[in-house]
């Protein structure tokens, strides 16, 4: 099913984060799929040297209960086994099409994995054995909504549910041990990403910008809030990220705009843009925000479409560092850096105080331009110090965390559809024709 490749020399590879455009027609918005290879390359006004910087020492977590790992998007250093080996697979339903993409990543709760299909139907599989715990068939809440309308978007856990969404509007709650839905809601609108939950809230984002706070046990309003929406969006999208200690919510949106919110009333406490001004006008340029941010202490990091990443005060919201780089994966934050994956086919690690480049690897570079624009990729992620890059052609690149350099591939009989995700030391790796790859 895959195999290793060790390399004792740098090798400079980088990934494409391609993306996919919706249309707002009465359909599940697919996405066409652009490359930002033609954007023009930014440069730092910093050129001081890189320095040495520290990794946080792996710590084995228990969980991925939502996208990016949990509320607040910081995962850091996760311990898994040193030499893993190929545990069990699983099918789970239909994966990418022509017409439908693979949107929701899967979770890992308790003893579980849960995964999505394009259909939306939920399945539970054991972690340890991949032995399938349930499988639950959504329906959709209009009968004449054809099947497509239940187009997976997205999961989540918390306590004892499971909470799935679906293309139109569908947000369903289900027991987390039998598959039953407990409860469901029509938010009637689309939705495009995958919900956040904790501290007894869920946040729910829409396609045309509405922001969503609902009771986590029964699913009832506690407020919402609505910006402006883009035409151009992307498939897939940002995922609020949420400090349940401070009661702040953090959410990016389509038309480039981060703003914050007091979660318990949603009262605005400050707003930013994720625009590169020097992009504005560019045939390439989108507004549109797929990367979540991540929430660490008091600072919230993000990056977008167009050209821009912020560090960002998260009482005040003013803005500490900015840096010329775009990309539509989210961040990974650690104790002293920053690593993000440019729409540029650069690895970035960044001075998490500063945003000074400590490295920059130019990836990819062997690809010919037309392969590289079709490229799809994810991350990065860090597993015992190491970053893991995945990308469609069904490769997954490791790279020393400290240094950049380069230090194994592991090949994927299919392509891959997002980063990896990991608990209880075991890695998981999803592909797109909806398969799920266990590794212990």
């Amino acid at each position: 099913m895959f195999k290793f490749k060790t390399f004792g020399l740098l090798c400079l590879i980088t990934v494409l984060a391609s993306c996919g455009i919706f249309s707002n027609k009465k359909e599940i918005p697919q996405g066409e799929r652009i490359s930002v290879l033609d954007l023009p390359a930014q440069k730092f006004a910093s050129t001081s040297k890189a320095k040495s910087f520290d990794i946080s020492k792996p710590v084995q977590n228990a969980d991925w209960s939502q996208t990016a790992g949990n509320a607040a998007h910081l995962t850091k250093n996760i311990a898994v086994n040193t030499e893993p080996k190929e545990l069990w697979t699983a099918d789970f339903g239909k994966g990418t099409s022509k017409r439908n993409l693979l949107l929701a990543s899967p979770i890992i709760f308790g003893n579980n994995v849960y995964a999505q299909d394009v259909n939306g139907t939920v399945y539970a599989f054991d972690l340890k054995s991949g032995k399938q715990i349930f499988k639950t068939k959504l329906k959709p809440f209009n009968e004449n909504d054809a099947s497509s309308a239940m187009n997976g978007a997205g999961l989540a856990a918390y306590k004892d549910y499971v909470y799935a969404a679906t293309g139109f509007g569908g947000l369903f709650a289900l027991d987390k041990t039998t598959g039953a839905v407990v409860w469901s809601k029509d938010l009637n609108t689309l939705l495009r990403v995958a919900p956040s939950v904790a501290g007894g809230k869920l946040f729910v984002q829409t396609i045309d910008n509405r922001l969503f706070c609902l009771d986590a046990k029964d699913g009832s309003d506690i407020w919402d809030f609505s910006i402006s929406a883009e035409d151009t969006v992307l498939a897939g999208g940002s995922v609020p990220a949420y400090d349940a200690a401070n009661q702040i919510v953090v959410a990016a949106f389509s038309n480039g705009e981060i703003q914050a919110f007091n979660a318990r009333i949603g009262y605005p406490l400050w707003s930013n843009n994720l625009i590169n001004e020097k992009l504005v006008g560019s045939s390439l340029g989108i507004n549109a925000v797929k990367a979540s941010p991540v929430i660490d202490g008091n600072v919230v990091y993000a990056v977008g479409s167009n050209g821009l990443m912020l560090a960002i005060s998260l009482e005040s919201g003013d803005v500490l560092w900015k840096a010329p780089i775009g990309g539509t994966n989210t961040p990974l934050v650690d104790s002293q850096s920053v690593f993000v994956l440019s729409d540029n086919l650069e690895l970035f690690a960044l001075d998490k105080k500063t945003g000074d480049v400590l490295y920059k690897k130019e990836l990819l570079r062997e690809f010919s331009h037309k392969k590289r624009r079709n490229l799809i990729a994810s991350g990065p992620v860090m597993f015992n110090s190491e970053l893991y890059i995945t990308t469609s052609l069904g490769t997954i690149y490791v790279f020393d965390a400290k240094t950049g350099v380069q230090k194994q591939t592991i090949d994927i009989s299919s392509p891959i559809a997002f980063a990896p995700i990991a608990a209880q030391k075991t890695m998981i790796i999803t592909t797109d024709n909806a398969k799920l790859i266990a590794f212990e």
